[in-house]
């Protein structure tokens, strides 16, 4: 027999793990995105590292560097955080 406390937590756990895949499915577009800008970043290092410098390269890599730095804050902030239920919840 199931409890009614035991159909709720199944009924949790599945819109949970719902909600979950689509976090996962954001926080896997935001990694992507951090992933291509860091390349850019990169390929503005390269430039300016084989010597060619200009004031429009530098304020670039600035707006990319401010950019990248807001994406990662941003995905961190979109990590959930773990939840867990008391095992005395029926209880309570």
């Amino acid at each position: 027999m199931v409890t009614a406390y035991a159909q709720v937590e199944a009924e949790f756990e599945l819109k949970l793990k719902a909600e979950q895949g689509r976090k996962a499915e954001d926080l896997r577009l935001r990694d992507r995105r951090i992933a291509e800008t860091e390349k850019v970043m990169a390929n503005l290092m390269r430039g300016i590292e084989s010597g060619t410098y200009s004031e429009a390269l530098i304020t670039r890599l600035n707006e990319v560097v401010a950019e990248l730095e807001e994406m990662k804050a941003q995905r961190a902030a979109a990590e959930p955080p773990p939840v867990e239920l008391p095992e005395d919840l029926p209880a309570l």
